[in-house]
């Protein structure tokens, strides 16, 4: 079905826009239907990604317009952070990052179109370090000389492990591995 707006020429019958968007055109014999689709470039239109913490979720979306869907996403150079990865379908950089630093790469999207168009970005993501927090306690408190005394350290953090020296000053008053966040030594 051709629409009513034509444009006549030596050689075309007529032109319209067609329910799909393209152009549709007759020949003069009236027997030739054409259909010329115009697709507009595709181009990433996220220009910037937000960062993030080691440990903590990420999600992030790069987005593009133009061209013809479906798009087909890539890292073409660089690299995502460790632990991000980037949906080729949907744009969609999601995951937890493991490693703190920044992280450069370039995202290259792909239209559907014959042939297909594509367009690139860089980015830059940083991942800043997890945040730790350390709490001591002592029991009793306060004590007195000669008294036995529990020394209490709580680590907050992503994943605390290792040992904790305690210290009255220079001196090592001992050392406690850490379990489950917390490290106890008693003198």
């Amino acid at each position: 079905t051709l629409y009513p707006t034509f444009l006549d020429s030596a050689a075309l019958g007529g032109i319209a826009t067609g329910p799909d968007g393209a152009l549709w055109f007759t020949l003069r014999n009236g027997f030739s239907i054409g259909r010329a689709a115009i697709a507009t470039a595709v181009t990433i239109i996220t220009t910037s990604l937000p960062s993030d913490t080691v440990g903590m979720l990420y999600s992030a979306n790069v987005a593009a317009q133009g061209g013809t869907l479906p798009y087909t996403w890539s890292v073409i150079a660089g690299a995502l952070p460790l632990g991000l990865t980037l949906n080729p379908s949907t744009g969609a950089i999601t995951g937890t990052p493991t490693a703190a630093g920044p992280f450069s790469f370039t995202v290259k999207v792909t239209d559907s179109s014959v042939p297909a168009q594509s367009a690139a970005q860089a980015y830059t993501i940083t991942i800043n370090p997890a945040t730790t927090s350390t709490t001591l306690a002592a029991s009793p408190n306060p004590a007195t000389f000669g008294q036995t005394v529990t020394l209490t350290a709580h680590v907050i953090a992503l994943t605390a492990t290792g040992a904790v020296t305690f210290r009255d000053g220079n001196t090592t008053v001992g050392t406690a591995t850490l379990s489950n966040g917390t490290a106890t030594f008693t003198t």
